[in-house]
């Protein structure tokens, strides 16, 4: 099966990405208390909270997508020895 557009399927994709797991993200929250009750426990596990955050949800799919770039250039260098060390350079970085 060969798509007329696939820009358009790209587009859709991602705003269906968007769409469904931004309310899975954001159901958490980061700040464990609510309320005068906060403690400095209550404090550390918001610490741990942004770094895992930072970690697990920006981190990860960022190399993913830098991994997708690379890898886009190395295929489509053709013959160019720039685009193809541009790619391999994005891969070892990210690999980093």
């Amino acid at each position: 099966m060969k798509f007329k557009s696939p820009k358009l399927l790209f587009t859709v994709n991602c705003l269906l990405l968007i769409v469904f797991a931004l309310p899975a993200v954001a159901a958490d929250g980061l700040v464990p208390c609510s309320g005068p009750n906060c403690t400095v426990c209550s404090f550390l596990q918001l610490i741990s909270n942004v770094i895992m955050f930072i970690v697990r949800d920006i981190t990860a799919p960022l190399a993913g997508l830098l991994f997708l770039i690379g890898g886009i250039m190395m295929v489509s260098a053709g013959g160019s020895e720039a685009r193809l060390k541009k790619g391999k350079e994005i891969f070892k970085n990210t690999a980093i």
